[in-house]
């Protein structure tokens, strides 16, 4: 019996593995962010604030939010760009056997790569306020005023929305989906 090698690696026993070595990696990279944080007080009219900050000193506090930014943006982002252009390459070199592709398979094939383009931009997009907002803290050039704050809070939620918008957005570009 002859077993295609894409069925023998497309198990569920590789599925599992697969799981568990994006989660063993995505919290071992988040050990260095538990460790580097803690809740400190302050008083301010009077008041007493609780709030989530750095526990480091301020040398270390730039090297870990670039460290944060390259680690978790920017290698990221060229992993995607990468896996997913290798896919791209795949899907376009490929042809039917036995004739030049149909009109519904180019078709397909130009609503999948819009689909890659417009996930990744959406990730690179949503990411990105935040990331610039934490580069400019580690370079000290960050101003904490309310504009800032209002800023920072925004940029957060809008890194939060880019896990909203994918399954929407696969949604509403996926035929099967329609």
């Amino acid at each position: 019996m002859i077993v295609s090698l894409h069925t023998a690696v497309r198990t569920e026993k590789n599925a599992v593995y697969a799981i568990v070595f994006t989660w063993t990696v995505i919290l071992t990279s988040c050990v260095p962010i538990y460790i580097a944080h803690g809740i400190k007080t302050s008083e301010w009219k009077d008041q007493q604030y609780a709030y989530c900050t750095f526990l480091t000193p301020e040398y270390s506090d730039a090297a870990f939010r670039i460290g944060f930014i390259c680690t978790m943006y920017f290698i990221p982002v060229i992993v995607m760009v990468f896996l997913y252009v290798k896919i791209l390459h795949r899907l376009w070199k490929r042809d039917r056997p036995g004739g030049p592709a149909s009109a519904e398979s180019l078709r397909n094939k130009k609503r999948v790569t819009q689909m890659v383009i417009i996930v990744v931009v959406t990730f690179v997009v949503c990411w990105m306020p935040i990331q610039i907002v934490l580069l400019l803290k580690s370079l000290g050039v960050y101003e904490m005023n309310a504009v800032g704050i209002v800023f920072q809070v925004g940029a957060q939620v809008l890194a939060y929305i880019n896990s909203c918008l994918n399954p929407i957005l696969y949604a509403f570009l996926s035929d099967p989906f329609r």
